[in-house]
């Protein structure tokens, strides 16, 4: 019979929290409030991993948003095939997350926890849910010696279901397996490095290309992205794509974002949002609103494929 109870009421907390704009720390504080049983539930692992599961199939784009000092995370639906100059409306999670925020790179959000290098006057690497509106300080990383650790890395085991950080030690494309722990070196292709006096080639950026390393960089007015085929055997293949006057317009002074999960490249600047599809070589706007009570917000980060986690940290 509690089996059966404890069934019903997960189903309730998915549907209520799957029906929401998104998982809300008030309803999240509603539900742990009304029981000591629904609070359980909300701990339970097998509900954190479930609620992720679903998650996965609706992803959310995520802004980080400074304003007064302070730095916000808003939340969107993730639009597909969005029609040009539309709006979204951008919900925030806890107001006060990071409330002594200094200029740090943040890292792009794994299932859910966002890692920063540094942050607040001491610069600590720093983890936190905005769903849950939890921080987590990790310890500070030693710099000394000429092997000095560049920065943390936050990995995802999907096997083993553990988060695990890992140190970038020089500026060379390193794989991880998180599961194993072990390190591999992946070469570039030769027609990815710098020729001299090449003055027209944007800085390459990494990112997910349909489950594969991808490189997004522009040369003259074309969009290259290469695609790593076969990490062993360090194969790439190259994917060049014209742009139009007006698509480079707009690309080269956006930020590159990345692809989602359905091929379209996404670009940011300010409280825009532009997706580019290079099957149909369309580009359209999205406005994002909801920010509007806000003093002076500052755009700082636009991630993709942003999935929602009730992991206590």
């Amino acid at each position: 019979m509690e089996d059966l109870e404890q069934q019903f009421w997960e189903g309730q907390l998915l549907s209520t929290c799957g029906h929401e704009t998104h998982a809300s720390n008030s309803s999240i504080a509603r539900f742990r409030c009304a029981s000591k049983f629904l609070a359980s539930i909300l701990r339970r692992h097998d509900f954190t991993e479930l609620f992720l599961t679903k998650s996965l199939t609706r992803p959310r784009l995520l802004f980080t948003v400074k304003t007064n000092g302070k730095l916000l995370f808003y939340s969107s639906p993730q639009p597909h095939n969005p029609d040009d100059n539309s709006s979204l409306v951008a919900t925030s999670y806890h107001p006060t997350l990071v409330p002594d925020y200094q200029p740090t790179y943040i890292c792009k959000p794994v299932c859910g926890l966002v890692l920063f290098q540094g942050c607040g006057r001491r610069k600590r690497p720093m983890i936190c849910n905005p769903a849950k509106g939890k921080v987590r300080t990790l310890p500070k990383v030693p710099r000394k010696g000429i092997n000095t650790p560049k920065g943390i890395y936050l990995g995802y085991d999907p096997i083993g279901k553990q988060f695990k950080g890992t140190l970038e030690g020089s500026f060379v494309i390193v794989w991880f397996d998180v599961r194993s722990e072990k390190f591999g070196f992946i070469n570039k292709d030769e027609d990815m490095l710098p020729k001299p006096n090449d003055y027209d080639t944007s800085p390459s950026t990494l990112f997910n290309y349909k489950d594969k390393l991808g490189i997004h960089c522009l040369v003259e007015e074309n969009l290259v992205l290469w695609v790593l085929e076969d990490a062993g055997n360090h194969k790439w293949s190259k994917h060049s794509y014209v742009l139009s006057p007006l698509g480079y317009h707009i690309v080269s002074r956006s930020l590159f974002v990345g692809m989602t999960s359905t091929g379209e490249i996404v670009y940011s600047w300010n409280s825009s949002v532009w997706f580019y599809n290079i099957e149909k070589n369309t580009i359209k706007r999205v406005n994002i609103q909801g920010l509007e009570e806000l003093e002076h917000p500052t755009f700082i980060n636009t991630f993709v494929n942003y999935v929602e986690n009730m992991k206590f940290l």
